[in-house]
């Protein structure tokens, strides 16, 4: 039986939720017997350090005067460990860039003698739609859709009419040589093809997986004594995922409920979220967690009373499941991919995502422990179908499908 083979493409600023589907889907397609390569940036590179799995790394890709370099002298990766996109001219200096290191990228996959590309977000679905085309009879490329891309331009352009016009026309006709595209959710399904309209044959839903044996084996007993009610916001200083409603929130219930606020990722100093923790004068009631390794981020959600993502743009909602798996209630948004995981006032509670709705949400967990004990109890048996052991097998499965029809 030949050993199946498959190329992971990814090109992002940073870590994320769909950066770590990419990291675990790898680890657990590994552990099934296959062959996993892997073409990245320097920006995340790191990131995958601690899995055994050859990479090509394209260089520092979203500092801007590296992409010049590397344009120049494709075959020299340009490495830093500095940022400096300026958006409008990154985006074209990829594209270019992308075109460039072809040959690069076609000696990496024939060496290795790779014919199944996956590529995640929206500059390495550039990446797969180049190489694709380059040699249409000798690769399949699949790409996954983790959010909202096709709103990349509008706001990289800051002119939302021409933006959302050229990223659907863009995405029309990349998509279109894509031989499958994945959604973690429906809901994500439904608002790409009320846009871009590809044949419902290549549109396939398969939803994130998490590790369940991980979180228990990397997560401490929860050993807290105080008497606050804590609530854990993941979402950082991306206004999608609704940190602002959140606070908006928590200032409607501050003379009601004792609680303690941890928010994780890196907020910056001027960010509205904490402007207005301090315009409401919660500066003591809010803990800023910053980056937190995975056994971190356990440990601090393990010590949680309520996981709150109120976002207002949600595509799946990994932060959910693993919340769920270490038996936390969540309070989510009804409008968006989360009404996919959380069943209302079985798992947590589904919400408008407004100041008022949240607020009565926290008051109505915090006021019942006989719901939080049964939300907990329902969260750690319901998450199981979300296991990566289940999940990896559709996976594998497509991907069998998809080099079978090579041969046909």
């Amino acid at each position: 039986m030949d050993i199946m083979k498959i190329c992971f493409l990814l090109i992002s600023e940073g870590w994320g939720g769909a950066e770590t589907v990419v990291h675990d889907l790898i680890v657990q397609l590994q552990k099934n017997d296959v062959e996993v390569y892997l073409i990245l940036n320097e920006e995340i590179s790191n990131y995958f350090n601690d899995i055994n799995v050859e990479k090509l790394n394209l260089g520092s890709v979203f500092h801007t005067p590296s992409l010049f370099k590397m344009i120049l002298k494709p075959e020299n990766p340009q490495i830093t460990n500095k940022q400096y996109p300026v958006p409008l001219i990154n985006f074209f200096l990829m594209r270019i860039l992308l075109k460039r290191i072809r040959s690069k990228l076609l000696r990496f996959l024939h060496d290795n003698d790779v014919i199944l590309l996956h590529s995640h977000l929206e500059y390495a679905d550039i990446l797969g739609h180049t190489l694709k085309n380059e040699k249409s009879d000798k690769f399949k490329w699949i790409t996954s859709l983790h959010g909202h891309w096709f709103s990349l331009l509008q706001q990289d352009f800051s002119i939302p009419f021409l933006g959302d016009r050229y990223s659907i026309n863009f995405l029309k006709n990349a998509f279109e040589t894509a031989d499958a595209v994945l959604f973690p959710s429906s809901y994500l399904q439904k608002e790409f093809h009320e846009i871009i309209k590809i044949p419902n044959h290549d549109s396939v839903v398969i939803p994130n997986g998490i590790d369940i044996d991980e979180i228990n084996f990397k997560t401490l007993k929860n050993s807290r004594s105080d008497y606050k009610f804590h609530i854990f916001f993941p979402g950082g200083p991306k206004l999608t995922k609704g940190g602002d409603i959140l606070i908006k929130s928590l200032n409607l219930i501050k003379d009601k409920v004792p609680f303690e606020l941890s928010i994780a990722l890196d907020v910056p100093q001027d960010h509205i979220i904490r402007q207005l923790i301090k315009q409401y004068d919660l500066e003591s009631n809010v803990n800023f967690m910053g980056f937190l390794n995975k056994k971190e981020y356990y440990n601090v959600l393990n010590s949680s009373d309520v996981m709150a993502l109120p976002s207002r743009v949600e595509s799946f909602g990994l932060a959910y499941l693993e919340a769920m798996a270490l038996g936390i209630p969540v309070i989510g948004t009804k409008t968006t991919g989360a009404a996919e995981i959380i069943s209302n006032y079985r798992n947590g509670i589904l919400v408008d995502p407004t100041p008022e709705d949240v607020a009565d949400a926290i008051l109505t967990l915090y006021g019942d422990d006989d719901l939080r004990k049964k939300i907990s109890s329902n969260n750690v048996d319901d998450v199981r179908k979300f296991d990566w052991g289940q999940i990896v097998k559709v996976y594998i499965k497509l991907y069998n499908r998809i080099l079978n029809s090579l041969n046909d």
